[in-house]
């Protein structure tokens, strides 16, 4: 009796004898094969409710992945901020270091007759004078410069005095001593507000 190439299942010719022996061996090849198969369709399902699973955690690791991104680009933003902020108080703080870096200073000097073109009154300190209020004339008129500025003028009268500005110096005159502030008749006080580096 001939047989299938793969499971040796019987097939009748003609001339063979049908006996049930070969009817039952047949039918336990097909179970045993159907249970073969059946067992390897349950292993792959499994496999692929561990795939699922397995799937499920990346999915969920993903998301983890995702979230930890977003808070280190939220960090990363921060620093940042933080950056800029240590950049800006340390402007400022570099700002504020000179401010109010300055010294006044009170300079009394007795009137020599100058304060004139071709003598003209100079007065001299250790810093970079910005600015310089004169008292003293004997109508006690007063007049005031800051830097830069040529010329001011005498209060009550209005009289023109012209100043000039050196890097540790300021000098100024008028029409005559008595304009100029340094009439030989006074004692005068500067009040000088120095620049300190």
């Amino acid at each position: 009796m001939k047989q299938t190439t793969n499971y040796k299942l019987s097939q009748w010719e003609k001339s063979d004898r049908i006996q049930m022996e070969d009817f039952n061996g047949d039918n336990a090849k097909l179970e045993a094969a159907l249970k073969a198969q059946a067992g390897t369709l349950a292993a792959h399902g499994a496999s692929l409710d561990g795939m699922k699973t397995h799937a499920a955690t990346l999915s969920a690791h993903g998301t983890t992945l995702a979230a930890h991104t977003a808070s280190l680009n939220a960090m990363k933003t921060h620093a940042a901020t933080l950056s800029a902020h240590e950049t800006a108080i340390a402007a400022l703080n570099a700002a504020v270091s000179k401010r109010g870096n300055c010294q006044v200073q009170f300079v009394s000097y007795p009137g020599a007759n100058g304060g004139i073109a071709s003598k003209p009154k100079t007065l001299t300190f250790a810093h970079r004078p910005m600015a310089i209020f004169l008292y003293g004339s004997p109508d006690n008129h007063f007049t005031w410069a800051a830097r830069g500025y040529a010329q001011s003028y005498l209060t009550g009268n209005k009289a023109i005095i012209s100043f000039s500005w050196g890097d540790r110096s300021v000098t100024w005159y008028g029409d005559n001593s008595t304009i100029g502030l340094d009439s030989s008749t006074c004692t005068y006080t500067a009040v000088v507000l120095l620049e300190i580096q």
